[in-house]
């Protein structure tokens, strides 16, 4: 496992093709590590200007291409102002009971 663990989703399901040629299995959208196949969901939302962008990526290295290893996840952008404008009073009103956000407003 600790050998997988550096490996990219991509690399796995390479890995996989090749053990398995007699298996035909097309994968739609991103390739998954099997520690991830059964439920890990926890989307990120950025509020930038009149956009929102959700993600199942974190702001690291490995997801920003910085060095040898990168992720693929997918993402969705929105851009609309009011939603954007909804979204950043809901978390600005919630920074009050949440001690980890900080208010900017």
């Amino acid at each position: 496992m600790a050998q997988w663990a550096s490996n990219t989703n991509a690399d796995w399901y390479c890995r996989l093709a090749q053990e398995n040629p007699g298996i035909d299995v097309p994968v739609y959208g991103v390739p998954i590590n099997t520690r991830e196949a059964l439920g890990v969901l926890h989307f990120k939302g950025f509020i930038i200007d009149d956009s929102v962008l959700y993600s199942g990526a974190s702001l690291n290295d490995v997801y920003l291409h910085q060095h040898d290893k990168y992720r693929y996840d997918r993402y969705q952008l929105i851009r609309n102002r009011q939603m954007a404008d909804i979204m950043f009073d809901w978390v600005d009103a919630k920074s009050d009971e949440w001690p980890w956000c900080e208010s900017s407003g």
